[in-house]
C-alpha cells in the first residue's frame, strides 16, 4: 500500500510540473504586444505623423514584434540553451527583421519625417523589447 500511494504521488507531481506552462515567455509575447502601441504613440509625437501613417507604424511594429517572438521559438526549439548563443541569433534574426520593418515605414513617410525616424528616433526604440528609452536631456 505503501508503494502505491508512493507511486501515485511521484506521478501527480510529475505530471503537474510537466504540465506547467513558461509563463515568462507569455509575458515576453504580451510586452512587445503592448510595447508596440507604445512605439506608434511615441513616433507620432515624434514625427507628427497623421492617422494613417500612425496606424501603419502600429501594423508594422505588430508584424515585427509578432515575426521577433516566432524567431525565439524558433531558436529555442533549435535547443540553444547558452543565453549567449541565444542572444546573438535572436540578433541576427532581428537585423533582416528591422529591415523589412523599416522598408515598410520608409513607404509610409515623407523624407523629412524617415530622415529624422533613422537619425532620431530609431535610437531610443529597444530592437529585442520595443521599450521606448527615455531621452536624456543635454
Amino acid at each position: 500500500m505503501k508503494k502505491f500511494f508512493l507511486t501515485f504521488i511521484c506521478c501527480s507531481l510529475m505530471s503537474i510540473g510537466i504540465g506547467q506552462v513558461n509563463k515568462k515567455a507569455q509575458n515576453v509575447n504580451i510586452d512587445m504586444k503592448k510595447n508596440s502601441v507604445v512605439v506608434s504613440d511615441f513616433l507620432e509625437k515624434e514625427l507628427n505623423l497623421d492617422k494613417k501613417q500612425k496606424k501603419a507604424c502600429l501594423i508594422a511594429y505588430a508584424e515585427y514584434a509578432n515575426n521577433l517572438n516566432i524567431s525565439r521559438k524558433k531558436i529555442k526549439e533549435k535547443g540553444v540553451s547558452d543565453k549567449k548563443i541565444f542572444n546573438q541569433e535572436l540578433m541576427r534574426h532581428s537585423v533582416k527583421l528591422i529591415k523589412m520593418r523599416d522598408l515598410k515605414i520608409k513607404e509610409i513617410l515623407s523624407k523629412k519625417q524617415f530622415l529624422k525616424y533613422n537619425k532620431e528616433t530609431v535610437m531610443f526604440i529597444n530592437p529585442l523589447t520595443l521599450r521606448v528609452e527615455k531621452r536624456s536631456k543635454i
